[in-house]
Parts: C-alpha cells; sequence; structure tokens
C-alpha cells in the first residue's frame, strides 16, 4: 500500500508539472494563490493543496535566504497542523493516503497530497469529515437545472467553491501567525513585515480538476495534450459575495441518434432505389 502510495504520489506531481497550462500559468503570472488541484484517474482521485511562499516578493524586499528558508519552516509547520487533521481521518479507510508537507519548488509553494485509490475510500473519507474545505468543494447541494434535448441531455449545477468564508478566514489567521512567529524569530523590520502581510492579504483561491476524460463542462474548461481542465479563481471579496461556481454534464440520449441514423439510412436506400428503378426503366426505354 505504501509503495502504491509514493508511486502515484510521484505520477501526481510529475503530471502536474508537465501537462498542467493553468498551473503553469499561475506560477508565472499569479503565485499568490492557494490551490487545490483535484485529478480524477478512472476509480483513483488525487488532492494537491499548494500554499504560495512568493520567494520573488521577499527578495525584492532583499530579504536574504536564510530569512526565506526559515519562512518555509514556519508555514511547513502551521500547514502540518493541517495536513493531520486529515491524516487523521484517513487513518483506518483503505486507500486513503496522506502524504507528508514539503516545498514544491516548481510552484513556489508549500502543500501536500490526499490520494483515495478507489471510490469506496473517498467515500469513506468524505462522510466520515466535518465541515471544512475539501467538504465544501465536495458539496453538490445546491441548484441543479436539467436541460432536456432531444439528442442530448444537460445538467447544470451551481455548488459551493471549495473554499468557504470560514475556511479563507482559518487560512488567512495561518498566514498571520506564520509571518508573525517568523518575524519575531528573525527580527524582521516592521515595513517588511507589513508589506508581507498585505501581499498574502491578497491571496486568491484556485481550485482546479483535471481528467482525462470529458467528465464535467464549464466555461473554464480547456484541453490540452488528451487531458481537460476545469479551472475555478475566486478573490478574497469575491467568495465573500459569491462563494458558488457552475459547471455542467451532457448525457448523449443514444436511442434517438439510433433511430435518426436509422432514418437517413432508410432514406438513403430509398432514393439509391428509385434512382435505381429509374436507371432500369431508362434502360429498358432504349433498348425498345
Amino acid at each position: 500500500m505504501k509503495k502504491a502510495f509514493l508511486l502515484f504520489s510521484t505520477f501526481l506531481f510529475i503530471f502536474l508539472f508537465s501537462y498542467s497550462p493553468n498551473i503553469a500559468y499561475a506560477e508565472n503570472e499569479d503565485k499568490n494563490s492557494i490551490s487545490l488541484v483535484r485529478i480524477t484517474l478512472g476509480q483513483t482521485n488525487a488532492f494537491a493543496y499548494l500554499f504560495p511562499v512568493n520567494t520573488a516578493e521577499f527578495e525584492q524586499m532583499e530579504i536574504g535566504s536564510i530569512e526565506i528558508e526559515g519562512f518555509k519552516y514556519f508555514l511547513k509547520s502551521r500547514i502540518s497542523l493541517l495536513k493531520d487533521s486529515y491524516k487523521t481521518r484517513a487513518d483506518g479507510i483503505d486507500g486513503a493516503n496522506v502524504s507528508d508537507v514539503k516545498y514544491y519548488t516548481e510552484f513556489d509553494a508549500v502543500g501536500f497530497e490526499i490520494t483515495f485509490d478507489n471510490m469506496n475510500a473517498y467515500n469513506q473519507f468524505f462522510d466520515s469529515g466535518s465541515d471544512d474545505s475539501v467538504n465544501e468543494g465536495e458539496n453538490e447541494s445546491g441548484n441543479k437545472k436539467v436541460q432536456n434535448g432531444l439528442f442530448v441531455s444537460k445538467t447544470i449545477y451551481e455548488t459551493s467553491f471549495p473554499f468557504g468564508g470560514s475556511t479563507v478566514n482559518i487560512f488567512n489567521t495561518l498566514y498571520d501567525v506564520t509571518i508573525s512567529s517568523w518575524a519575531d524569530t528573525f527580527n524582521v523590520d516592521v515595513q517588511k513585515e507589513d508589506y508581507i502581510n498585505q501581499i498574502f492579504d491578497a491571496t486568491s483561491y484556485v481550485y482546479e480538476i483535471i481528467s482525462p476524460r470529458k467528465t464535467i463542462y464549464s466555461d473554464e474548461m480547456v484541453e490540452s495534450n488528451g487531458m481537460y481542465y476545469n479551472v475555478f479563481k475566486k478573490s478574497q471579496t469575491e467568495i465573500s459575495e459569491n462563494g458558488k461556481i457552475t459547471f455542467w454534464t451532457v448525457k448523449i440520449n443514444y436511442g434517438w441518434w439510433y433511430f435518426f441514423a436509422l432514418i437517413i439510412t432508410i432514406f438513403v436506400a430509398l432514393i439509391l432505389l428509385l434512382l435505381d428503378a429509374k436507371k432500369r426503366k431508362r434502360n429498358l426505354k432504349n433498348e425498345n
């Protein structure tokens, strides 16, 4: 089990680094985002939490590398508390695994993964959990609208963004405590500490769903290298004003497609028979 988890964990982040255009965009253009990335591969589901470090902002303020590494240490310590709560929940559920907290150079972020080897483990994990950020993302209650078409049926869902207001408050506190502890330990200048606080006060939130199949659709969906990405991003203000996201599923009504194909086939066959009959009649007339 442990070996399988390590193999999947390695694949997960190699996959993210190599194939996700949206995460690449986040790395280059908007590093100041707390991200929850979900990958669905058949029966296997994986979640990756990523918390930004904003190393470039520290360097811009001429904060040294030792102080930056110290900030990473304090951030990892605080995020480990969140990780431990998920690990406690995962203990005893066969197929549910929680990784250690670590720093990911490619994202300039601290994070961890939650993986599920099968849907049974996935369902047990969320059924046993309290009202937290991941559960908010898995809450599919809310408005559902079905649009029945002749050939295609579309079901539109309006559901909770995975980071609710309570989660935002928790994460804001997490960064406040991290910055304060770090600044006190390294005797950081008050002006620099205030600047770092302002940076993380502006942190946005991203929820990204990756799948090799078109399991869900959204206005944010893109396709790359045979994979489909649905990316939902909100600022803290947008979360407080409208903590909802919209996506939809599509069901093809194969019965009507088969019926329509049969009608077309019969229609074409009749035309060919009529043309053949006319040709025979014309040939007989010419022979006479």
